[in-house]
């Protein structure tokens, strides 16, 4: 039987290797099909652009058939507002909420094995029909022993295996592609995406994640992540507290008091300015989905299973960036731009420098831009110019330019663009204080003290 189940786990990844050859070729088909078609309209005088939406949809619905892993990688891509058009980004969003689900049997199996008893010992009930369905996993409401009503989040049958298969996969092209185009680096874009969802098939680094939030905003009643029960949580399975409450939508403008969702919407403007320049680590998934305003009226926050993370160096030169572009300091925020990037031989940085410094006079001018709209348009010269930034740095203008989106359908007469600058001046001061500075540097006296002596 061991030998049988090595040979399997040999043949699987080149049985994959065909089906993923099979649906590209057959998308290379569908595409040049549809761009002779293109062509023919074109040629009768016809407006070609209604065919844009056709390839929009063709790689989404691609997509779709190659799996997980490739959902996965279309849902990061809809978050390069920098790099891909409005149309390929709205189809690519939807792959968020057109994921079918598994069977239950399927669901209960999973769980029955990888917590090792059958259901009927683990919940005094559990609900069939999911709650939601993504890629990777699928969630339950169920109730405890002990009368907590929980969600029980579930590696869906199957994906594991198919995800680390085709990890396997895009590596060996990441290495030839990097031997083509070795200025793209093709190959570290690719381990960064597969480390990303290794980390979203094994549910412990989920727990982990939601235990340091949890941590880093325990003096903050107001904010708040699901407990999970440990105890009915595995590589497969995650069982945490059902939150009460609703998803935040323009309705809410009728049913609570003004004041109340001001309230609200300051409390996520501080969270998310304390993830990203505090803490360095942030929620790199953010959609309005995975907020609610719970019944106390404080804001939640779920699925945690993609984060973001920033290091000491990146948190200060990223404050730094948003304080100068909220003081308008121009020169201060293009040399914060450059250090915050990677460039080679082949990036225009000085044509990077005029594009910015135009692009920013103009914006402020005409009054049209928040700070975060400012860096969207940065990036996307950047791709132009060959300026490389952090991709990380692309998913938090994402959650950044959703939270907003959110602030102004609950308060339309708020200005997020001022309440994002007043959170962020406030980190910035705090942190640069003439109190805050001397403590950072006594704390590293013995350190200068004992490199100095050696």
């Amino acid at each position: 039987m061991a030998a049988t189940i090595s040979i399997s786990q040999r043949i699987f990844p080149v049985k994959r290797a065909f089906g993923l050859g099979a649906q590209v070729g057959s998308f290379f088909g569908s595409a040049c099909w549809l761009s002779v078609k293109n062509s023919l309209h074109w040629m009768g005088g016809q407006p070609s652009s209604i065919f844009i939406h056709g390839y929009s949809s063709l790689v989404r619905q691609r997509l779709e058939r190659l799996g997980p892993t490739f959902i996965k990688l279309g849902q990061i891509a809809a978050s390069r507002e920098d790099i891909l058009p409005e149309i390929f980004l709205q189809e690519l969003q939807s792959l968020y909420s057109q994921i079918p689900s598994v069977p239950f049997e399927s669901i209960a199996l999973t769980i029955e094995e990888s917590l090792g008893a059958p259901m009927e010992d683990l919940f005094e009930s559990i609900e069939e029909k999911p709650l939601g369905s993504a890629s990777i996993g699928q969630v339950h409401r169920a109730v405890t022993f002990d009368g907590q009503t929980v969600v029980v989040k579930v590696v869906k049958p199957g994906v594991r295996e198919l995800v680390q298969a085709d990890i396997t996969l895009l590596r060996r092209v990441g290495w030839c592609l990097h031997f083509l185009f070795p200025s793209v680096s093709v190959k570290t874009l690719i381990d960064e995406f597969a480390t990303m969802i290794l980390r979203e098939i094994d549910l412990r680094y989920e727990a982990a994640h939601i235990e340091k939030f949890q941590e880093n905003f325990s003096q903050y009643s107001y904010i708040r992540f699901p407990e999970v029960d440990h105890d009915l949580s595995s590589e497969d399975v995650l069982c945490m507290e059902c939150f009460q409450g609703i998803v935040p939508n323009e309705s809410l403008q009728d049913e609570l008091d003004e004041s109340v969702l001001v309230q609200i919407v300051e409390a996520g403007t501080e969270a998310l300015v304390k993830m990203f320049f505090v803490d360095g680590f942030f929620h790199a998934d953010l959609h309005p989905g995975n907020l609610m305003i719970l019944e106390d009226g404080s804001l939640g926050f779920l699925d945690l299973g993609m984060v973001g993370v920033f290091d000491k160096l990146t948190r200060k030169r990223l404050l730094e960036l948003f304080y100068a572009m909220s003081q308008k300091d121009w020169d201060e925020t293009l040399r914060c731009l450059i250090l915050l990037s990677r460039t080679t031989e082949e990036s225009d940085i000085e044509g990077f420098k005029r594009k910015v410094l135009n692009l920013l006079m103009y914006a402020d001018a005409l009054h049209e831009c928040t700070i975060t709209h400012q860096i969207l348009l940065i990036l996307r010269e950047a791709y132009y110019h060959r300026v490389h930034f952090p991709t990380e740095l692309s998913l938090m203008i994402k959650a950044l330019m959703t939270y907003e989106a959110v602030g102004q359908s609950l308060c339309p007469s708020l200005n997020m663009n001022d309440v994002a600058k007043k959170y962020v001046r406030r980190v910035y001061i705090q942190q640069y204080n003439p109190i805050e500075l001397g403590v950072k540097i006594l704390e590293r006296l013995p350190t200068f003290i004992e490199t100095f002596l050696t």
